[in-house]
């Protein structure tokens, strides 16, 4: 089983506690996101989980643990965004110098190999145009290319929520270009990544991008959770199909995803995950780390009631 940890909220940024006892405890119970009632128990024991993705902003919290884990024989990589957007966008994340810092330490710890760097999503407005986005890739790639084995990138999706969020921001000067000059500059953005990325010897990879979006691209289309990457890496024979549960662009394989939407604290403007910042920092207040799910203790259900993953 590969553990995915998480799409739904930063766990190591602000849930590193509450993980490891879980990892010492054994196992953890995730709600289904559409059926509350509906619990899994998880088997965290070494055993039983092949790999563990880690998707963060910040991940510092999580390195005083990350020598624990591999001693317990977990293996483990990490999806890190650093995308270095206004506060407007990110007004929650450390500054940049110390998200640098933090990025380098990590692949000094663990391999840069088991670091992939997201520029993500690719974010068009008044703020952000073609030309942030060119100075920012050059000035980011300058201080993480070192430090990272590959890029994956994407442009944002228009999600209602995360939209509704982005037009309320024209009260802070941000404005977004129609949909068809959006697509002209995302497309810019990605060629220029892809050429400046090749100076340094890194290839971009894509997440849930169509592949006429891509044509004339130097970027190919990617799998966030990936076999050939985790054979490669980590020399391991992983044989699970296509997660069912992703959109159709997605080529990630089967994973367990442990967290809990609408629990991230970071704040951006443009994610998909969290429906209510205020919800957020409520259900936040709610979490314990000696809970064995991520916002309760939940009872061990009844074989008919819950699955063991």
């Amino acid at each position: 089983m590969i553990i995915s940890a998480s799409r739904r909220t930063d766990i190591p940024a602000f849930y590193a506690e509450w993980f490891m006892k879980r990892i010492r405890e054994g196992y953890l119970c995730v709600p289904n996101p559409m059926n509350a009632r509906q619990i899994s128990v998880v088997d965290l024991n070494v055993d039983n989980v092949e790999l563990i993705v880690f998707w963060t902003k910040n991940p510092l919290p999580l390195l005083p643990y990350l020598k624990e884990l591999t001693e317990r024989g977990h293996k483990y990589y990490f999806q890190f965004t650093v995308n270095n957007y206004p506060r407007v966008f990110e007004p929650n994340l450390p500054k940049i110098n110390a998200i640098i810092d933090t990025f380098q330490e990590l692949a000094n710890k663990i391999g840069k190999e088991k670091v992939i760097w997201r520029y993500d999503p690719i974010l068009i407005s008044s703020v952000t145009d073609v030309n942030y986005h060119f100075k920012n890739i050059n000035y980011l790639l300058e201080r993480l290319a070192p430090y990272t084995h590959h890029i994956t990138t994407s442009i944002y999706d228009n999600y209602r929520g995360s939209t509704n969020r982005l037009k309320r921001l024209e009260k802070h000067g941000v404005v977004l270009p129609p949909s068809e000059q959006t697509l002209v500059d995302s497309l810019e953005v990605l060629r220029y990544l892809a050429e400046e990325a090749k100076r340094y010897q890194l290839q971009v990879f894509s997440c849930a991008e169509k592949e006429e979006i891509l044509r004339g691209l130097d970027i190919i289309k990617g799998k966030c959770i990936d076999p050939d990457y985790i054979g490669q890496v980590f020399n391991l024979d992983i044989n699970v199909p296509k997660d069912p549960s992703q959109r159709e662009d997605c080529g990630c394989i089967l994973s367990k995803d442990i967290g809990s939407y609408d629990t991230c604290l970071h704040g951006c403007s443009y994610c998909y995950a969290t429906r209510s910042f205020k919800l957020a920092q409520e259900n936040h207040q709610k979490h314990s780390s000696e809970n064995n799910g991520l916002l309760a203790q939940y009872p061990l259900p009844k074989k008919q009631q819950g699955t063991l993953f």
